[in-house]
């Protein structure tokens, strides 16, 4: 799939977003399952070869795509503004650094367990790092505000809006951030660790992926099966090559203290530089150099974000709603000899039977097979005192569809 990527449109900011979510992701997510897949040895240096002479060059060239298209004001980075009012039980999780490959993994895994899932597109902010961008992914942009640029993060309230003081302003704006079973109020939360992860270990984050995206969804799954309407939304994507990302050369002194991250820097007044300069979504009036292509300013760099790239800046937003978790059926049996009686929780209208041998194969050893359950999800049976002694199944299945098994539990009928 990496040889097949499609090239991206070059020539419309919005037709090159489109292209990436439709279709142009499976080239980043072809590239972590063959790291996955060759984890060490002449194995991985064959992949990393391979990935760096084809998949290496389709990055550069997407993200100088994009990147001219910003520099000429076609990009609609992420600005502040006030959200829309939640609907009721609206859930909002923040994932850090999701990208785009792994949003639609994550679409297919909840759909495999029922739940309906619509993903869709938003540009991230400007650098794509998450003190710039998860403000503005929050119900709290409209309430942030630049104070100062050194962290390239808001304030709110004179505060760098960092945890603590960013949960407080979504507070602030009606949303809950404490999870309550009983409460309508929207919620916000931040789950996954993407983006810690790559940090961490570079190339090797495709080993983690999968599981990763699992802890996601199990999360996701059971809001949407409370009746919560549950949105994903992210801050930032990142470029991914092992080996290291090519280096952006930067000349000493020009940069201010502190002033480089992996693909941005913010440069000393007046200093030259041929790199595209944009400016920083919280206050226009501060621009940002960014490392043209799929560079990086420092050497060495395997996973690397705050640039331009359709990586970085075209943003998945999953919708998700799914029917609640059917009750468990269980099944309470009391005997008193060869007579038993069941009460089957959550088995109203359902049918019970008693087959013979410890599995459900067995044939029914009730002189007129299955009986129906009662409203209470009871009934009364007489077992066959030719069975005495012998281990049986009881079950529960819905009404002519006895291989529907919805419960089941094996017995000793002692007589």
């Amino acid at each position: 799939m990496v040889t097949q990527a499609v090239v991206l449109p070059a020539h419309d900011a919005q037709a090159l977003a489109e292209a990436y979510l439709a279709d142009g992701w499976q080239a980043d997510w072809a590239a972590l399952r063959t790291l996955d897949i060759a984890r060490t040895g002449e194995d991985r240096e064959a992949v990393t070869a391979a990935l760096r002479a084809v998949y290496l060059p389709w990055l550069d060239s997407g993200a100088m795509a994009l990147q001219k298209l910003a520099s000429d004001g076609e990009v609609c980075f992420a600005l502040p503004s006030k959200p829309p009012a939640p609907p009721t039980r609206a859930v909002l999780l923040f994932v850090d650094g999701l990208r785009m490959d792994l949003a639609q993994q994550l679409g297919d895994l909840l759909r495999a367990q029922g739940a309906t899932v619509q993903v869709s597109r938003a540009w991230s902010g400007f650098p794509t790092v998450t003190a710039t961008c998860k403000g503005l992914a929050s119900p709290a942009a409209g309430v942030l505000a630049a104070a100062s640029s050194a962290d390239l993060i808001p304030f709110y309230q004179g505060k760098p809006a960092q945890k603590p003081v960013l949960l407080k302003a979504i507070e602030a704006a009606g949303w809950s951030t404490a999870e309550s079973l009983l409460g309508d109020e929207p919620l916000w939360r931040e789950i996954g660790r993407f983006d810690e992860r790559g940090h961490v270990l570079g190339a090797d984050l495709a080993m983690q992926a999968h599981d990763l995206l699992i802890e996601v969804a199990d999360i996701a799954l059971r809001l949407a099966r409370q009746g919560r309407r549950v949105r994903i939304v992210t801050d930032h994507g990142w470029l991914l090559m092992p080996g290291g990302l090519p280096q952006a050369q930067l000349v000493a002194g020009l940069t201010v203290a502190g002033g480089k991250g992996h693909r941005v820097a913010t440069l000393k007044e007046g200093a030259p530089t041929t790199y595209p300069r944009l400016p920083w979504s919280w206050d226009k009036g501060v621009l940002l150099a960014t490392a043209t292509g799929a560079r990086a300013f420092y050497a060495g760099v395997e996973y690397a974000h705050s640039g331009v790239s359709p990586q970085e800046c075209v943003l998945p937003v999953l919708d998700i709603v799914a029917e609640p978790a059917a009750a468990p059926v269980i099944i309470k049996p009391t005997w008193q000899r060869l007579r038993l009686k069941v009460e089957v929780q959550g088995g109203a209208g359902l049918m019970f039977d008693v087959r013979l041998g410890g599995d459900i194969s067995g044939e029914s050893i009730l002189p007129k097979g299955a009986r129906p359950l009662d409203e209470l999800g009871q009934v009364g049976v007489l077992i066959p005192d030719e069975h005495e002694g012998k281990q049986v199944c009881l079950v529960v299945h819905p009404p002519n569809a006895p291989q529907d098994v919805r419960a089941k539990q094996t017995a000793l009928i002692e007589g």
